[in-house]
């Protein structure tokens, strides 16, 4: 009797096991797509990127800053920055053809001379800062039949002296 307790607990565990595998499944895949487009949105940035880390030799944080807009609303994201480096904000949209904006500033609210260009779907800003300093970073858009968009940005920086990439 013994040994048939033994086979019925193992066979137990395992559909315990099972049964949790299925939930664990069914969780898995109940992920909102909320949270999978701002993950797009992160790629979309990051595909802006590529070319300046392959050509130029940026590096890129690891950390980057994300959220949903409602068309026309903006909001800001702060950095610190060093003078002598170069730094370029990467703003991607989970949405086709978002009308992204970006614009940087110091703390006192002027804005920041460099060289805004749109690359694929994202915006890239590019400068060198004068002075150590914080900047802000205001990301707005409209998209068009949406209400509004979820967005990634994220930065890059050289530093003052040449960054050799690693062969």
């Amino acid at each position: 009797m013994i040994k048939q307790q033994n086979k019925r607990s193992k066979s137990h565990g395992f559909s315990k096991a099972l049964c949790c595998a299925g939930w664990l499944a069914a969780a898995a895949l109940s992920i909102s797509p909320a949270e999978a487009v701002v993950d797009d949105a992160h790629s979309f940035a990051l595909e802006a990127a590529q070319s300046y880390v392959e050509e130029q030799g940026v590096r890129i944080r690891y950390d980057y800053a994300s959220g949903r807009l409602e068309n026309e609303e903006s909001s800001r994201v702060g950095y610190q920055v060093f003078r002598g480096n170069r730094y370029w904000f990467f703003l991607g949209s989970s949405e086709e053809g978002t009308a992204l904006e970006m614009e940087v500033t110091d703390v006192d609210g002027n804005v920041i001379e460099g060289e805004l260009k749109k690359v694929g779907e994202a915006l890239v800003f590019e400068f060198k800062p004068e002075r150590t300093m914080l900047v802000a970073v205001r990301i707005s858009g409209v998209v068009k039949d949406m209400e509004g968009f979820n967005w990634a940005l994220v930065y890059g920086y050289k530093t003052g002296g040449v960054v050799k990439k690693d062969e």
